[in-house]
Protein backbone atom coordinates (compact mmCIF):
# COMPACT_ATOMS: atom_id res chain seq x y z
CA UNK A 1 0.00 0.00 0.00
CA UNK A 2 1.10 3.64 -0.96
CA UNK A 3 1.80 5.48 1.98
CA UNK A 4 -0.23 8.34 2.55
CA UNK A 5 0.67 11.64 4.26
CA UNK A 6 -2.80 11.98 5.60
CA UNK A 7 -2.97 9.24 7.58
CA UNK A 8 -2.08 9.04 11.07
CA UNK A 9 -2.54 6.25 14.18
CA UNK A 10 -2.34 6.80 17.50
CA UNK A 11 -1.99 3.19 19.24
CA UNK A 12 -2.12 2.32 23.06
CA UNK A 13 -1.15 -1.07 24.42
CA UNK A 14 -0.84 -1.72 28.10
CA UNK A 15 0.27 -5.15 29.53
CA UNK A 16 1.51 -4.45 33.07
CA UNK A 17 -0.12 -1.86 35.37
CA UNK A 18 0.60 0.01 38.10
CA UNK A 19 -2.62 -1.67 40.12
CA UNK A 20 -3.50 -5.19 39.87
CA UNK A 21 -4.15 -5.42 36.28
CA UNK A 22 -2.61 -7.11 33.52
CA UNK A 23 -3.54 -7.95 29.99
CA UNK A 24 -1.90 -10.46 28.54
CA UNK A 25 -0.98 -9.78 24.91
CA UNK A 26 -1.84 -6.60 24.62
CA UNK A 27 1.46 -5.07 23.77
CA UNK A 28 1.99 -7.88 21.14
CA UNK A 29 -1.73 -6.35 19.98
CA UNK A 30 -0.85 -2.83 19.65
CA UNK A 31 2.95 -3.77 18.07
CA UNK A 32 0.75 -5.73 15.90
CA UNK A 33 -1.35 -3.04 14.57
CA UNK A 34 1.42 -0.97 13.79
CA UNK A 35 2.97 -3.23 11.47
CA UNK A 36 -0.87 -3.51 9.90
CA UNK A 37 -1.21 0.38 10.22
CA UNK A 38 2.00 0.78 8.52
CA UNK A 39 1.82 -1.93 5.36
CA UNK A 40 -2.18 -2.29 4.81
CA UNK A 41 -2.96 1.21 6.24
CA UNK A 42 -0.20 3.33 4.84
CA UNK A 43 0.26 5.31 7.88
CA UNK A 44 3.89 7.13 7.89
CA UNK A 45 5.98 5.83 10.33
CA UNK A 46 6.39 9.53 11.47
CA UNK A 47 2.80 10.18 11.75
CA UNK A 48 2.40 6.75 14.30
CA UNK A 49 2.40 7.71 18.21
CA UNK A 50 3.19 4.20 19.65
CA UNK A 51 2.41 4.23 23.88
CA UNK A 52 3.41 0.99 25.51
CA UNK A 53 2.86 0.32 29.45
CA UNK A 54 4.27 2.74 31.16
CA UNK A 55 4.62 5.17 28.17
CA UNK A 56 0.92 4.88 28.00
CA UNK A 57 0.13 6.86 31.20
CA UNK A 58 -3.08 9.17 31.51
CA UNK A 59 -0.50 12.39 31.06
CA UNK A 60 1.46 10.31 28.25
CA UNK A 61 -1.76 9.47 26.43
CA UNK A 62 -3.48 13.42 27.18
CA UNK A 63 -0.57 14.69 25.57
CA UNK A 64 -0.91 12.50 22.71
CA UNK A 65 -4.27 13.54 21.79
CA UNK A 66 -3.91 16.99 22.75
CA UNK A 67 -0.21 18.29 21.90
CA UNK A 68 1.15 15.51 19.25
CA UNK A 69 -2.27 14.82 17.13
CA UNK A 70 -3.09 18.66 16.42
CA UNK A 71 0.81 19.10 15.53
CA UNK A 72 0.36 15.90 13.35
CA UNK A 73 -3.03 16.57 11.95
CA UNK A 74 -2.40 20.44 11.24
CA UNK A 75 -5.62 21.98 9.45
CA UNK A 76 -7.75 19.06 8.94
CA UNK A 77 -8.64 16.44 6.64
CA UNK A 78 -6.69 13.70 8.37
CA UNK A 79 -7.61 9.98 8.33
CA UNK A 80 -7.32 9.09 12.15
CA UNK A 81 -6.85 5.27 13.05
CA UNK A 82 -6.70 4.77 17.24
CA UNK A 83 -6.21 1.52 18.64
CA UNK A 84 -6.38 1.00 22.32
CA UNK A 85 -5.27 -2.70 23.87
CA UNK A 86 -5.70 -3.08 27.38
CA UNK A 87 -8.59 -2.35 30.31
CA UNK A 88 -11.62 -0.35 30.11
CA UNK A 89 -14.56 0.16 32.47
CA UNK A 90 -17.77 1.35 32.47
CA UNK A 91 -18.49 4.16 35.24
CA UNK A 92 -21.18 2.96 38.57
CA UNK A 93 -24.39 4.11 37.03
CA UNK A 94 -23.00 2.71 33.26
CA UNK A 95 -23.39 6.10 31.47
CA UNK A 96 -20.08 6.87 30.46
CA UNK A 97 -17.15 4.37 29.16
CA UNK A 98 -13.26 4.50 30.36
CA UNK A 99 -9.92 3.99 29.44
CA UNK A 100 -8.09 2.42 31.54
CA UNK A 101 -4.26 4.42 31.59
CA UNK A 102 -1.34 2.33 32.82
CA UNK A 103 -1.44 4.55 36.10
CA UNK A 104 -4.73 4.71 35.99
CA UNK A 105 -7.10 3.06 39.30
CA UNK A 106 -10.24 1.34 38.74
CA UNK A 107 -11.11 2.92 41.74
CA UNK A 108 -10.78 6.37 41.43
CA UNK A 109 -12.25 5.83 37.99
CA UNK A 110 -13.62 9.39 37.30
CA UNK A 111 -10.26 11.12 38.52
CA UNK A 112 -7.25 8.54 36.81
CA UNK A 113 -9.01 6.79 33.82
CA UNK A 114 -10.15 8.93 30.57
CA UNK A 115 -13.86 8.53 29.80
CA UNK A 116 -14.98 7.97 26.36
CA UNK A 117 -16.11 11.74 25.78
CA UNK A 118 -12.75 13.08 26.66
CA UNK A 119 -11.32 11.28 24.45
CA UNK A 120 -13.49 12.09 21.59
CA UNK A 121 -13.74 15.50 22.16
CA UNK A 122 -9.71 15.65 21.55
CA UNK A 123 -9.66 14.14 18.18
Amino acid sequence: VKTDKDKIAIIIGIEKYKSQFECIYCNRDAKAFREYATRALGVKSSNIKLLVDSKASRGETLEAFKLWLPRIAGEGGKDIYIFFSGHGLASDDGNDLYILPQDGESSLLEDTAISRVELCSKV
